[in-house]
């Protein structure tokens, strides 16, 4: 190689080497800073005793922009956006992007409001048209906002603390929210319950329960409720209604709806095996898997699999999953009743209760909810509960009473003409490892 040669090589490896280095502190897209050359940046200059402002915007729906205009558009709008946040930049202010449409504006404050003031004032620039080729775009943003040194000693706990307020504006409908530590902390329960809750899954960690319900005119059992029950070594007992809901939130609801169809069908196959009368083991169904073609596929599978009866369950749902009448909820109801599945609503009465729906609907049964059945002490409580046995009967169902605790509910349960009853005044839930 000639020294001519030698040299342009040195030359474009010393250009290449830069880029490198640019890179490492900087988004290749929009030339702003990335956040660990936020965090660097701002180690070195900060002043002690300075307070900050941290800005976390995002914008709203940007998988659907990127969707309709494709992604040249796309990367023009977040190009845009840079170089807007960059006109509104304060002296002395960092600003760097952090996510695929995420930005983040760290600016130094005399008073806590105007963090608010120069948050607005960057809404107001950002929902202004983009035109781009021969398009025309409006985007927009939430922001989150928190305070350095008030929310977190560190820089990076503040940021992620504004995130979080993101995640506040988006659930109040808001496009700026403070960071609040009682949200934030609901944000951390949550993703540890998702965390905890997958290795759970995997682990077979979570306990199923068999309630008994029984007939009320002479209180024999005529089936049972499959309970879902969590102790986590970290978590503690975690209730149903909080892991479940996180499920649902998080993806996981046909996996929880799975792990427990599978449990129930293959206690069945064993109390079969042993000879034993089977009785029918209703299922809560989560909503969006109700709303799902792989449930009754699912269902059918175990039936085979294990080789049972398949209308040895029963499922229940809630009112809002029936709320909106989707062509797949009634498919689904159809399909499974057609295969001698019973289904009932759970909860009846704590959300969409409708006469509509029980007209329309093909479900065999209601479930009283155990907050009516704890009322009827009170004239008002037992007239509801009353309206709902009578309701029930007008459209050719049958009536659960849910939360038994006491002989009086269940004497008056049974006057009023309840079919079923389920509570500790009937039988506590036992573990169904306890019962195979």
């Amino acid at each position: 190689m000639s020294p001519s040669d030698e040299k342009q090589a040195q030359l474009l490896l010393d250009i290449a080497l830069k880029e490198v280095e640019y890179l490492k502190n900087h988004d290749g897209l929009t030339g702003l800073h990335n956040l660990a050359a936020m965090f660097k940046t701002f180690a070195n200059w900060h002043s002690a005793g300075q307070m900050y402002g941290v800005l976390y915007l995002d914008i709203n729906h940007f998988n659907l922009i990127e969707q309709m205009y494709g992604h040249e558009i796309s990367e023009q709008i977040l190009v845009e956006t840079a170089a807007r946040l960059q006109a509104n930049q304060p002296k002395h202010s960092l600003i760097a992007r952090v996510g695929s449409d995420e930005f983040v504006v760290l600016l130094p404050l005399k008073e806590i409001e105007e963090a608010h003031a120069h948050a607005n004032r960057l809404l107001a620039s950002l929902q202004q048209k983009y035109y781009l080729k021969n398009n025309t775009c409006s985007i927009t943003c939430c922001i989150g906002i928190g305070i350095y040194p008030n929310n977190g000693s560190a820089l990076e706990h503040v940021v992620q603390k504004a995130a979080s307020a993101v995640l506040k504006a988006k659930h109040d409908g808001l496009t700026i929210a403070y960071y609040q530590p009682a949200f934030h902390r609901s944000l951390c329960r949550k993703l540890a319950i998702d965390q905890a809750l997958r290795v759970a899954i995997q682990n077979q960690k979570l306990e199923i329960f068999l309630q008994p319900k029984v007939r009320l005119h002479d209180q024999s059992v005529s089936g049972y409720e499959a309970l879902l029950r969590w102790d986590d070594n970290t978590l503690g007992t975690v209730a149903p209604a909080e892991f479940v809901k996180v499920a649902e939130q998080m993806g996981l609801a046909t996996e929880i709806d799975q792990y427990v169809l599978d449990a129930v069908f293959k206690f069945q196959a064993r109390q079969q095996a042993s000879g034993l009368t089977l009785s029918p083991i209703a299922v809560n169904i989560t909503s969006s898997h109700f709303n799902s073609q792989t449930l009754p596929d699912f269902i059918f599978e175990c039936a085979q699999k294990y080789a049972v009866p398949v209308n040895i369950i029963e499922l229940e749902l809630t009112e809002g999953t029936l709320m909106h009448r989707d062509k797949a909820v009634l498919q689904n109801m159809d399909t499974l009743r057609d295969a001698g599945i019973r289904i009932y609503i759970d909860d009846f009465g704590t959300g969409y209760s409708s006469f509509v729906y029980l007209r329309d609907l093909r479900v065999d049964g209601l479930k009283i909810d155990q907050s009516f059945v704890r009322e009827m002490d009170s004239e008002r409580g037992l007239g509801l509960v009353h309206a709902i046995i009578s309701l029930a009967k007008a459209s050719g169902l049958v009536t659960i009473a849910e939360g038994v605790e006491t002989e009086k509910q269940s004497d008056r349960l049974v006057e009023l003409g309840c079919n079923y009853g389920q509570g500790y005044f009937y039988g506590r839930p036992k573990a169904i490892t306890n019962l195979i």
